[in-house]
């Protein structure tokens, strides 16, 4: 028996994140939550625990990106 993995999906065009979730749901039984930009990443990971977190590096014409995003969840890990 495999263990459920929280998996912050953030990505900004909603085909492809509707595509990844159910391809990672057909994979196994994990817990997806979704953001469409940073600040919903950040509220995400302020309030979850999550165990992997794939991220989409061009999330618009903001200054913060998915590259932001990791080295922001690096930090918040050490």
């Amino acid at each position: 028996m495999s263990q459920r993995l929280n998996i912050l999906l953030v990505e900004d065009e909603f085909m492809t994140r509707r595509h990844l979730k159910k391809k990672l749901l057909e994979l196994n039984d994990h817990i997806i939550e979704e953001a469409n930009n940073i600040d919903s990443a950040i509220q995400i990971l302020e309030n979850k625990s999550i165990d992997l977190a794939i991220l989409d590096i061009n999330l618009g014409a903001h200054e913060k990106d998915g590259i932001w995003l990791g080295e922001h969840i690096l930090s918040l890990i050490h």
